[in-house]
């Protein structure tokens, strides 16, 4: 089966991911991200990612996924605030991708970097940025008018607090991304 095109992104039946759902953020972001993130109709949930892609899920062994629930349970369940915005420059003629910070960072990083020392095959964003910045994406492909006027609303709804307990490892099966393992932290 071909891959689903989404703007310029194409997803590949059994592509994985790993994520952290923020369904604190869902109320705000989600008029939104529905429209303006490439993976939000697919199914994908407010979140940070981890690790995308991940190993593809033919590939993915017992071991693997054992392997990655030991990362997440040795990870304490924590707080997290998002409260400010960022934005990441588009490709000349794409706009601006929108985001809101989680606060603080150091905990996304590490399982990002955990994830990246058990799986080097699989760097974030496959290796293409030298350094991650976890973030939760509000529009990527909103023409500026619109990603100003997203800043607003989202931004009246700021701060957002949620407890973080769970990463999750999802798969595109071809037509949405569905969730494949729960990864509690540890509480």
């Amino acid at each position: 089966m071909p891959g689903r095109q989404t703007g310029q992104v194409t997803f590949t039946p059994g592509q994985t991911a790993v994520i952290v759902p923020v369904t604190a953020a869902e109320a705000a972001v989600s008029r939104y991200r529905l429209r303006y993130d490439r993976s939000a109709p697919f199914g994908v949930p407010a979140h940070v990612t981890i690790v995308f892609p991940f190993v593809p899920v033919d590939r993915l062994t017992e071991t693997d996924l054992l392997d990655l629930v030991g990362i997440f349970a040795m990870q304490a369940a924590f707080e997290v605030t998002l409260s400010r915005f960022g934005r990441f420059p588009g490709r000349p003629g794409d706009p601006e991708t929108l985001w809101l910070a989680p606060e603080p960072s150091s905990p996304f990083r590490r399982l990002t970097a955990a994830l990246t020392d058990r799986w080097p095959e699989a760097p974030p964003y496959g290796g293409v940025f030298d350094d991650v910045i976890p973030h939760l994406t509000v529009t990527e492909t909103a023409p500026a008018a619109v990603l100003e006027q997203a800043q607003a609303a989202v931004g009246a709804a700021l701060p957002i607090s949620a407890r973080i307990q769970q990463g999750s490892l999802i798969g595109f099966d071809g037509v949405v991304w569905r969730e494949r393992a729960v990864l509690p932290l540890a509480s």
